[in-house]
């Protein structure tokens, strides 16, 4: 039995680290062994490394009327769930309101399979009849061959709401 309930995935900026472990991730959670993983900083010089990049962001309850904070088993709860995002970058946080019906972060996840890529950068997300339609950079990979930013291209993607989950991708011209 495996014994732990987290993986770092993503620690400072090694691709070739960050690439091995994720293998190994991956390797595991197709034997069934679903673990979190996690990005965390692991900072032991000034250069080349950024202090505070990878982090986690956590999904946590909203505070109480008196403000309390959350307490860390609460912390590790979610963590151990998989309400974690790793990133080195800001997240943008959508909330789609429909009429009087809202959802939001917290809420039920409706999930979508799309084609395998990298989006670093969601552009715009908003509603149309009964579909979500997202327009996003998306990449074929994250990284050249040399640690090197790739070409994104700007594609929309509309999600069907009434029922199904029907995905219609288009790369838009601009």
């Amino acid at each position: 039995a495996l014994d732990f309930d987290v993986l770092e995935i993503w620690n400072r900026n090694s691709r070739q680290l960050y690439e091995q472990v994720r293998r190994d991730w991956f390797a595991l959670l197709n034997q069934g062994f679903v673990r979190t993983g996690v990005a965390n900083t692991d900072t032991h010089k000034l250069s080349p490394e950024l202090a505070g990049y990878p982090l986690n962001i956590v999904l946590l309850p909203q505070p109480g009327p008196s403000g309390a904070g959350v307490s860390p088993e609460t912390l590790a709860v979610q963590v151990r769930r998989g309400a974690v995002i790793g990133t080195d970058g800001p997240v943008p946080v959508l909330t789609v309101r429909s009429g009087e019906s809202r959802g939001g972060p917290g809420d039920r996840i409706r999930w979508v399979d799309v084609p395998p890529c990298f989006v670093f950068h969601g552009l715009n997300a908003h509603r149309e009849g009964d579909e979500v339609v997202l327009r996003v950079h998306k990449l074929v990979e994250a990284f050249g061959p040399q640690s090197d930013l790739v070409p994104s291209h700007l594609t929309e993607w509309r999600i069907g709401t009434g029922g199904d989950r029907r995905l219609g991708v288009g790369q838009l011209d601009v």
